[in-house]
């Protein structure tokens, strides 16, 4: 996991809401929004493992809090 500068539409969510933290997560792209833009495919199992692992966590600790 690292930081790149990205994630517009995060922005304008804590933009309308600044009391809620936001990040923005997905699979590596080069050269976004031009003609040659690209997605590392290898990049994509990864984030999907993250997101449905993270998913998960987040379901088990709200059926936790019941």
């Amino acid at each position: 996991v690292y930081s790149v500068h990205a994630g517009l539409e995060a922005g304008f969510v804590v933009q309308k809401y600044p009391q809620m933290d936001a990040i923005s997560i997905g699979p590596l792209i080069e050269a976004a929004h031009s003609a040659q833009e690209r997605m590392l495919i290898s990049s994509v199992g990864r984030f999907w493992e993250l997101l449905t692992q993270t998913v998960q966590l987040i379901t088990e600790q709200a059926q936790g809090d019941k």
